[in-house]
């Protein structure tokens, strides 16, 4: 992160909104006893009563999709084991093992017996397997997530882009690796190439490229918060169609909303927000292009990727509305399998995707922060040692000790470092009140983005208006605010979503800052 400059900061602290984090624990509950397999696959249903889909998961079949999600909802919950757990499954079932070289791509889909995993690959869900583990070593600090991430990464950009966009998907045999002709705006996860440009400064350009067609796409419609789905990489035309899907269109949002792009994701969002309150609270599965709606059906999945959107804007308000929602339609008390699970009136309707998608968002409504676990120190042998040869007795007082100076703290110590020129403020007091997450810079914007979890929105907010040095401590791996430096202020307005209160506040006074590492 070294040398990203002296810009603007945006600090956003994941909010921690008053949903209750008990359905989390349900949800999550229902799918490790009802849904994972003991490969650490997730099973499409519950049931095995569907018939065979060659363009869906169905039954006990596992997908790429799960695992990507399911790596996601990980991290915010800070579960490194089940996150270990679906990084394994991953490796082991789906990593393509048919061309030579083996390719990090990965199969969209294994059967039941985990012996015939698809030749082909969805770029959506090989995105959210290489985002998942970039944010994994990120908080967690595992580095080997990291080279997992960017071999694959390579992969997907090497076999799927076609003309500059990164197709639907890659398909293979012992022959070689075919590129889909078929672009779909849902696929591309933008925040997981902001994330890849940190590392490789060739996604940079490719994030604005696609950022761009999306824009084409709103604009084509008239930026009523709809997109056209599907480009034709080979005639460069969007393919047009009467009803448009409710959950990729809402991915559209969700990807535009987290990637800082919030202009066309704030569209999006008024759009959902406007069909939930004029219709009694339902967004429909389909709407046409005009924004008329197209099914009479509704989707769990969408109430839980709309919440998500709302969450990364700030709208706290619309986001609890939705978890209300959510929330009201889980199972609870019955003392079945079904406890936990998110379902209408039938239980047939038990989908992976579903479960999944509401217990991502309820977990980044309460992001659990990682705390590197603190160095013991060494405890004596001996609580009560027999004295040394020149030790003093009971019967010979200790002399007085010599006094010895204070040492200075250091940049890697988890306490806060004093500045001179600060000593004197009751406020410098707070040590280490903000302990920050990830840091990602976004070149097209020039605006840096941290993620931070603090105790107190009251000393976030001072920190903020206070704004320190921002030094990388490599022990810890991760980023700190160590000391404040008070330089000539900057008319720098930074958003704020503090993490207790959830809400969205301006401040307009910052200091000048650099980082280091």
């Amino acid at each position: 992160m070294a040398g990203l400059g002296q810009w603007a900061l945006l600090l956003m602290v994941q909010p921690a909104l008053a949903v209750d984090t008990q359905p989390a624990s349900a949800s999550f509950e229902f799918v490790r006893t009802a849904l994972l397999d003991p490969s650490g696959g997730i099973y499409a249903n519950y049931l095995t009563n569907y018939p065979n889909d060659p363009d869906a998961g169905v039954n006990h079949q596992m997908l790429s999709e799960y695992a990507g999600i399911a790596m996601e909802y990980a991290v915010f919950a800070n579960d490194q084991d089940f996150f270990a757990t679906q990084a394994a499954f991953v490796k082991t079932y789906l990593q393509n093992h048919v061309t030579q070289p083996e390719l990090d791509l990965y199969s969209w889909r294994i059967n039941e017996t985990l012996n015939t995993p698809a030749n082909a690959s969805a770029t959506i869900d090989d995105f959210r397997i290489i985002d998942g583990y970039l944010q994994a070593a990120s908080k967690w600090g595992n580095s080997d997530y990291r080279t997992t991430a960017l071999a694959a990464a390579a992969d997907l950009r090497s076999f799927t882009m076609v003309d500059g966009y990164i197709s639907e998907a890659a398909s293979w045999d012992a022959d070689g690796v075919y590129a889909s002709d078929t672009a779909i705006l849902s696929y591309f996860d933008l925040p997981a190439m902001q994330r890849l440009a940190e590392f490789d400064s060739t996604w940079t350009a490719i994030e604005q490229t696609h950022y761009d067609l999306i824009a084409d796409s709103a604009t084509a419609l008239a930026n009523n918060g709809l997109y056209w789905l599907y480009y034709n990489l080979n005639t460069g035309i969007f393919i047009q169609q009467s009803s448009l899907n409710t959950i990729h269109q809402a991915i559209i949002a969700q990807q535009l909303a987290e990637a800082g792009h919030t202009e066309l994701a704030q569209q999006s969002l008024d759009f959902y927000k406007n069909e939930y309150n004029t219709n009694d609270g339902v967004i429909y599965g389909a709407y046409t292009p005009q924004g008329v709606a197209a099914s009479p059906y509704e989707d769990i999945s969408i109430y839980g990727i709309v919440a998500s959107t709302a969450l990364y804007l700030g709208d706290d308000n619309f986001a609890n509305q939705l978890f209300d929602k959510i929330t009201s339609l889980q199972v609870a008390g019955t003392g079945t399998i079904y406890d936990g699970a998110f379902l209408w009136s039938n239980p047939d309707r038990v989908y992976a995707f579903v479960q999944l998608q509401a217990l991502r968002a309820l977990a980044q409504a309460h992001p659990v922060p990682y705390v590197p676990e603190p160095i013991p120190e060494p405890d004596p042998v001996n609580s009560n040692p027999a004295p040394l040869p020149n030790q003093p007795t009971e019967s010979q007082p200790e002399p007085e000790p010599t006094p010895t100076p204070t040492p200075t703290p250091t940049t890697d110590d988890p306490v806060t470092a004093p500045s001179d020129d600060t000593a004197s403020d009751p406020s410098d007091e707070i040590a280490d009140v903000i302990v920050i997450h990830k840091v990602r810079y976004n070149p097209r914007t020039h605006k840096l983005v941290v993620w931070a979890a603090s105790s107190s929105s009251d000393q976030v907010e001072l920190w903020i208006t206070n704004l320190g040095e921002l030094v990388y401590q490599p022990r810890q791996q991760q980023y700190r605010l160590v000391k404040r430096i008070k330089q000539k202020k900057l008319p720098t307005e930074i958003m704020v979503i503090s993490s207790r209160g959830g809400s969205a506040t301006k401040v307009i006074d910052c200091v000048r800052h650099r980082l280091k590492g």
